[in-house]
């Protein structure tokens, strides 16, 4: 039996959706950690009152600047990966009734327009980073440049692009849409799952 080897394309995008996971999930880690370091300085300010008379302020200066850049970067990269494992919102209802060719056809048409509207989301995003980048436009409290929010969002759309085009060019040699079922047999469902 000949062992099934992995495309060199298809290793560094997965590779490559790897790394944006870790990344994504360091960001929302370091959202949490610093949203909830804020909140326990501000409540132990209060401390200062018995001891002091007036109460000191101790906080995170700009959490609200350096969470939504965090959450931007990650959002961003958690597009990318969704589409590379396929982990988008699909009609189950209606997708696991289908013949495997029609399956395979939605999914094709499915990539085609979602590539589409990626590589349009990229073209206006770079537009929008060129133009906040002209106006000098930063953030309110830390005063960062909005260049550092577009560019994650220009990472996430590019990577997403590839992501498309990566699983659709997996699915011509690995069957990465279809998941199961053959000829015009209705796959069932994952167990534990009903079809409704």
């Amino acid at each position: 039996m000949r062992e099934k080897r992995t495309p060199v394309v298809a290793a560094a995008v997965r590779g490559l959706m790897d790394i944006a996971t870790g990344i994504s999930f360091a960001a929302i880690l370091a959202t949490v950690v610093i949203t909830l370091t804020d909140v326990v300085l501000r409540s132990a300010s209060w401390l200062s009152v018995p001891f002091t008379g007036y109460r000191t302020t101790w906080a995170i200066e700009g959490v609200v600047d350096l969470s939504q850049l965090l959450i931007m970067a990650a959002a961003a990269l958690a597009i990318a990966i969704a589409f590379f494992f396929g982990k988008h919102v699909t009609i189950d209802l209606i997708d696991y009734h289908l013949p495997r060719v029609a399956r395979v056809a939605t999914a094709a048409l499915s990539a085609i327009l979602s590539t589409g509207f990626i590589v349009a989301c990229l073209w206006f995003a770079f537009g929008d980073m060129q133009t906040q980048r002209e106006m000098n436009t930063t953030s309110a409290t830390l005063a960062i440049p909005y260049l550092y929010y577009s560019l994650p969002l220009l990472a996430g759309l590019a990577l997403s692009a590839v992501a498309i085009v990566g699983r659709l060019a997996g699915a011509a040699t690995n069957d990465l849409f279809v998941q199961s079922g053959d000829g015009g047999e209705p796959r069932a469902p994952p167990s534990g799952q009903s079809d409704v």
